[in-house]
């Protein structure tokens, strides 16, 4: 339907007047066979100021509200997919109640099968999915419809695009995780925004895309939410159970999440070939089957407060936990300079971590026109890696190595955003800094490493007509990193980036993007080791 992009970010922004302040407009919903039509929007405008808009959406029983409204002319526009566009002009001098309001089906049958209205809109920086029911009820949760949204993937409770990178989960414009998906039904998505080139914000993250889940209102009450997958004879489970409870403007939730692995026919084939001074090695390695086994915990409790219109703040909580075991055991042809041993070769190791974190996340609107976000993260993360390999010839220890590392690392993560909302455009500037604590125990002296990092950018993204969308911006990136030799070194980066998008038909567009974002590799990419 024409006007529905325009509803639906009205939805997340909740645009309205400050001058607004003494009515009341309410009414109900519903389909010619007078059933409750959930999820319609609504929106009222100014007839002589559309850039003044208020909106809700219709709860469970169709009902919808709008208050603080001043005295004038407005038109009323209601819009649900495969319905037709509802509108009705009206002079408001007091609180008034709509009645009943019917929506017209608007739906073309080709074989007994139903096409709707189009369930993908575009916009400047992101596209808009909204799924049927029929589409929701081919899902068990939120989690696993965003496999609904092209190139991205759901395994194991992880969330990626189809290139193996990460993916940003947001629920209602908040940090989220993919635990805190499972434990929602999918019949309570509202929309999809999915963002296939990440914000600015997140451009020196690595990441492949940007997924904010926006849910239905919540109703007073209690609500109580269980995602399992078990395999019994091969040792598999994720399971996660959710409790919340939502009373006014506030809402409590408690969340735990348990993955676990046991099986016992870990298999490990290796080979092996370099020289030293002359000398040639080589070790082909066959595995036998080996035990593998982990549990994986997390426990949080949320809360958060939010008034539509005006501001959003939640806090959370959670704690996380890693024991993981395995061993190998391999048959092991070794050659020397064409001369030939036989070996059997044991190894096995054990890691495991505890991480409390703590998340403050506070948004407000000022105007319709500003909005300011901040994010603040606290981190604690302990870890012990234990590892040991040995070969042995003729029942004698031929070669052993071990490692043991003892790890305690915290950060804090604080970011700032201001938004500038206009017709056409958006402005934003945004600054987010990080500092990151980490000490290896088991080294004797100049075990600990810094590093220091801030990043500051500013950009603009809109529309130029109804065709071309575009992002422009520029961020500057500054790290310092100590080292445990007491080295210091300063990086800075400029992250420039430009994207254009060009709108062919309602199903394809055109798009342009270039971007420079250079990363440093992180020590956890160049090792094993849990650091």
């Amino acid at each position: 339907m024409r006007r529905l992009s325009a509803i639906f970010l009205m939805l997340c922004s909740a645009l309205c007047s400050p001058v607004w302040s003494q009515h009341t407009i309410k009414g109900v919903v519903k389909n010619k066979e007078t059933q409750p039509i959930s999820g319609a929007s609504i929106i009222i405008h100014l007839l002589q100021d559309t850039l003044n808009h208020k909106g809700c959406i219709t709860d469970d029983n169709g009902q919808f509200i709008i208050e603080k409204i001043e005295s004038g002319k407005y038109s009323v526009e209601i819009s649900f997919l495969g319905y037709a566009d509802y509108r009705q002009e009206l002079v408001l001098d007091q609180s008034l109640d709509l009645g009943e309001i019917i929506l017209a089906e608007n739906n073309m049958i080709l074989n007994e099968v139903v096409v709707a209205a189009s369930m993908v809109k575009r916009f400047a920086d992101k596209k808009e999915y909204k799924l049927t029911n029929i589409e929701k009820k081919q899902y068990s949760s939120a989690l696993l419809a965003l496999e609904h949204l092209p190139k991205i993937q759901v395994i194991d409770h992880n969330v990626n695009s189809v290139d193996g990178k990460a993916v940003k989960i947001l629920i209602n414009g908040i940090p989220s995780t993919p635990t805190d998906l499972s434990v929602i039904s999918s019949e309570n998505i509202s929309k999809l925004d999915y963002y296939t080139q990440p914000p600015i914000q997140y451009s020196n993250m690595g990441l492949g895309a940007v997924i904010n889940v926006i849910t239905k209102e919540k109703h007073n009450g209690g609500s109580v939410g269980i995602n399992t997958q078990n395999a019994v004879t091969t040792g598999f489970g994720n399971n996660a159970v959710n409790f919340k409870y939502n009373w006014g403007n506030s809402q409590l939730g408690v969340t735990y999440n348990i993955n676990y692995r046991n099986y016992n026919k870990r298999i490990l084939d290796e080979d092996i070939s370099y020289a030293v001074e002359g000398t040639t090695y080589q070790k082909q390695k066959n595995g036998k089957k080996s035990p593998y086994a982990y549990e994986q915990q997390m426990a949080e409790i949320s809360f958060n407060n939010s008034k539509s219109d005006n501001y959003i703040f939640s806090t959370k909580l959670s704690f996380n936990s890693l024991n993981r075991r395995r061993s190998s055991a391999q048959d092991i042809i070794s050659t020397v300079n064409d001369r030939i041993f036989e070996k059997i070769g044991q190894s096995s190791d054990k890691d495991k971590y505890i991480s409390p974190v703590l998340d403050m996340y506070f948004s407000k609107t000022f105007n319709a026109k500003h909005e300011l976000t901040m994010n603040l993260v606290g981190t604690y993360y302990k870890s012990d890696y234990d590892y040991q390999y040995s070969e042995l010839s003729d029942g004698l220890t031929d070669f052993e190595t071990a490692t043991d590392i003892n790890l305690d690392k915290y950060s804090l993560i604080g970011e700032a955003i201001y938004n500038y909302n206009m017709k056409t455009a958006q402005l934003y500037v945004s600054s987010r800094y990080m500092h990151n604590n980490s000490t290896q125990q088991n080294l004797s002296s100049n075990n600990q490493t810094l590093t220091n990092e801030i990043y500051s950018y500013i950009g603009a993204t809109g529309m130029l007509g109804k065709k071309i969308n575009y992002s422009v911006s520029a961020g500057v990136n500054g790290n310092i990193f100590t080292t445990i030799d007491n080295k210091e070194y300063k990086f800075i980066y400029f992250r420039p980036q430009v994207k254009l998008g060009y709108f062919i038909d309602e199903s394809s567009d055109l798009t342009f993007n270039y971007e420079v974002n250079t990363d440093n590799p992180a020590v956890s990419s160049l090792t094993y080791n849990p650091y």
